[in-house]
């Protein structure tokens, strides 16, 4: 698999069979983007040369923080579960935004990457509160992905679903 993206990332132009099996990933965004959804503890690089590089992380530092979403009533209840697991600070936002701002700029939360957040018992949520929580998966996917094309630096966190 580690060659396929390599091979992907060097020949973006180039229609390959290896590229093709990574379900036609064409873009580095979109390589980038399928590292961290199947594997989402993986440390991905960019070498100077632009190949992308990614490894299993080592799973002794990683965190896996579950919440438990069976007593949830309203999306305030998710959002005040969320801020009491990252440890954000009392005056911290409710919104998409303040939540990735929090995560991704370092120093606002005393938990700090890599961690996983899984939030579980969501099967008899109501279709707001699971929008809610897909929504902000999807986002710290999205920024962990335009940081990483941005910066080089990839910022090991991602929040799962578990009905």
């Amino acid at each position: 698999m580690f060659s396929n993206i390599v091979a992907a990332s060097r020949h973006r132009g180039r229609s390959s069979r290896r590229t093709q099996r990574l379900q036609g990933v064409r873009s580095r965004t979109t390589i980038v983007s399928w590292i961290a959804l199947e594997h989402p503890a993986a440390r991905i690089r960019q070498s100077q040369r632009g190949a992308l590089h990614f490894a299993a992380a080592d799973h002794t530092d990683m965190q896996e923080i579950e919440l438990d979403a069976r007593n949830w009533r309203t999306p305030d209840d998710f959002r005040s579960a969320l801020k009491s697991a990252i440890g954000a600070p009392i005056w911290h936002g409710d919104s998409l935004g303040a939540f990735l701002d929090s995560i991704f700029g370092g120093g606002l939360n005393t938990l700090k990457p890599p961690y996983i957040i899984k939030v579980v018992n969501t099967a008899g949520q109501s279709t707001e509160l699971k929008a809610l929580i897909q929504d902000l998966s999807s986002a710290i996917d999205d920024t962990r992905t335009r940081r990483l094309a941005r910066t080089g630096e990839d910022v090991v966190v991602g929040l799962t679903i578990a009905e």
